[in-house]
């Protein structure tokens, strides 16, 4: 029996919130009798890749979120080939409500035969066309990801020690979101003046330079005694960016206006017909970190309930009383904590792996015929690619990019991985070599140079250098095989993605 094969359309960068990394990497790491492989969109849809055949693909929703680029016409025009490719095409949009119209037309253009939304309302309006024509099904924007849990809630202090009371970061939406997107931000930042103004210590912000990156925010968490928090979401859609670009602007121009002076400008009439909400993954993480979560009463998952789960907080604040007693009762605190971490963590419901084993038992496995033989041996390079986008440093990947692109244009495409190698070979046991090496030696030594271009070598020898010192040579030179599978025409598309694409032009 062949292993079902399914690829995933991805935009990995090392700066990625682990979230979004665990939300792609779900499916290879729970799904053992499936061979997942990965596609990163600035990689050359080859002809080679094109003939495979998978039982599925997915498009992640990193991938969907570059639907605001002047360029998505050309990606989805590339990507349309991914339909004869696969059984099922299956799409995990988030945020689903701005560039609405524009993920509407990409759904119907690349016949996508599921729609997995975070959105637990407003689906008729975000999605005009697709909604009569292609089932939509219920996704978190993140789960509980097994693997992590122990590591993350070391991060986390004794509650008794934990030197601030009430903790949060919080994104403070434009008013491209509605009147329902900005309702978190402003909760925030009541909640703090009230906590402020009784004597609590408090570090909330919806400052973007304070948001903390990777698992600095599991320790911020974990120092909080108590979190504060909602469902967001938007109450409008904007369905081509043009409401976002009458904003930008106008408040280019008028940056004190305030709220109600930029809809009146930019889109009288149109907030509040629907109200999309969604439920963010930092229900999860405070369950992680043992952080107690004072919530706006609402349906969370159909798991949580006030007062056993969450502290309730009423959203006219009329409660804050209460809310305060009940922060002071320890021990009903501490209850309040341990029941949503048995019903957010340890239950199991909401876990990455409960997540891919649905997709795949209701959108895959009824649709594809395993035993048939049909799926082929997964692609051997898959891995050390995905190694060398998700370690790497994002401007590393980007600058060897580059350098593939220009060798292929300069006819040098086999002397860079015969660079690489001798590169490392010079270098051998003696990492100081890394940092003494110049084009010169390499001139001196007879060894291969991929460019005729002193500058273009220059930056070669540099970027060899840190590969090298990330232990990434194969992966680079995986990567560099893999685009050397399609012919010149391949290439037209991708010169756009460099920030120097006249040097690619100059190849010519």
């Amino acid at each position: 029996m062949s292993a079902a094969r399914m690829l995933i359309i991805h935009s990995m960068q090392a700066r990625y919130r682990k979230t979004t990394v665990d939300f792609v990497r779900a499916f290879e790491r729970y799904l053992p009798d499936v061979a997942v492989e990965y596609h990163h969109w600035r990689q050359p849809l080859t002809a080679a890749l094109r003939a495979q055949r998978f039982d599925a693909v997915l498009l992640s929703y990193d991938f969907l979120s570059y639907r605001q680029s002047a360029h998505w016409p050309a990606i989805v025009e590339r990507y349309r080939a991914l339909r004869d490719m696969t059984v099922r095409l299956i799409a995990l949009p988030q945020d689903d409500y701005t560039y609405s119209a524009v993920l509407d037309d990409t759904m119907v253009r690349l016949g996508v035969d599921t729609i997995y939304s975070p959105l637990e309302s407003g689906l008729d309006l975000v999605y005009e066309k697709s909604a009569g024509s292609i089932p939509i099904r219920f996704a978190l924007t993140g789960y509980v990801d097994p693997i992590s849990v122990d590591e993350l809630e070391h991060l986390a202090l004794p509650f008794g020690d934990r030197p601030i009371d009430v903790g949060q970061r919080v994104r403070d939406l434009p008013p491209w979101y509605g009147r329902y997107g900005r309702i978190k931000g402003d909760q925030a930042r009541e909640f703090a003046r009230r906590a402020d103004a009784a004597g609590l210590r408090i570090d909330i912000s919806t400052d973007p330079g304070d948001v903390f990156p990777g698992d600095a925010w599991y320790r911020f968490l974990g120092s909080c005694r108590f979190t504060v928090g909602r469902k967001g979401g938007a109450s409008m859609c904007d369905p081509d960016g043009s409401i976002r670009a009458c904003v930008e602007t106008y408040l280019a121009g008028r940056p004190e206006a305030g709220f109600d002076d930029v809809e009146a400008e930019c889109f009288p009439g149109r907030d509040g017909h629907a109200r999309m909400s969604a439920i963010s993954p930092r229900l999860f993480d405070a369950a992680i970190t043992g952080t107690c979560q004072i919530l706006t009463r609402d349906d969370y998952l159909g798991a949580l309930e006030p007062y056993v789960h969450y502290v309730p907080l009423a959203d006219d604040f009329s409660n804050f009383d209460e809310v305060l007693e009940l922060m002071r009762d320890r021990d009903r605190v501490e209850s309040i904590v341990a029941a949503s971490r048995r019903a957010l963590i340890f239950d199991g419901n909401f876990t990455y792996a409960s997540f891919a084993a649905a997709v795949f038992e209701t959108d895959v496995a009824p649709y594809v015929d395993i035993s048939s033989g049909r799926s082929a041996v997964p692609d051997v390079t898959a891995a050390p690619l995905e190694l060398l986008q998700l370690v790497a440093p994002y401007h590393l990947y980007v600058a060897w990019l580059r350098l593939v692109l220009l060798a292929f244009r300069a006819g040098t495409a086999g002397s860079l991985g015969r660079f690489l190698l001798r590169f490392e070979d010079m270098v051998g046991d003696d990492e100081s070599a890394i940092e003494i090496l110049e084009p010169e030696s390499f001139e001196a030594n007879a060894v291969e140079l991929p460019f005729r271009k002193g500058r273009l070598n220059e930056m070669a020898i540099e970027v060899a250098r840190h590969l090298i010192g990330l232990g990434l040579v194969e992966a680079a030179i995986a990567w560099t095989r893999r685009a050397a599978e399609p012919d010149a025409a391949e290439w037209e598309f991708w010169p756009w993605l460099s920030p120097h694409g006249a040097e690619l032009e100059a190849q010519r």
